[in-house]
């Protein structure tokens, strides 16, 4: 009995965690230049950043430090934050330009 209830405790500890951790704290859509859109979902702890392309690729990018704005990148792709501007780069060539934050941006998933 005691071992079936250290048990159900470590399982609900594990979902708890696995849950908190699947839920983004927030997801923006970007319309950039030639029309591309794509959609960020930012982790609760700001240290990751979910992009998801029209297309449906998935590209989780680590924070990275940055003199300036929030950069996050996994060394392929990087997803640069400046004030205003939002770009994504890959392989250090610019690919989705002077991004705007897009309200109707979301697409399904």
């Amino acid at each position: 009995m005691k071992t079936h209830l250290i048990f159900i405790c470590s399982l609900i500890a594990l979902t708890a965690c696995a849950s908190t951790q699947e839920k983004p704290a927030y997801r923006e859509g970007y319309h950039c230049d030639r029309n591309f859109f794509f959609q960020a979902e930012f982790a609760r702890d700001g240290q990751d950043v979910l992009i998801i392309t029209e297309d449906g690729q998935e590209i989780l990018l680590p924070f990275i430090e940055s003199a300036q704005g929030k950069k996050f990148s996994n060394g392929m792709t990087t997803l640069w934050m400046i004030d205003d501007t939002v770009m994504i780069e890959q392989d250090r060539q610019p690919l989705m330009t002077n991004c705007i934050l897009y309200e109707d941006g979301f697409f399904r998933r």
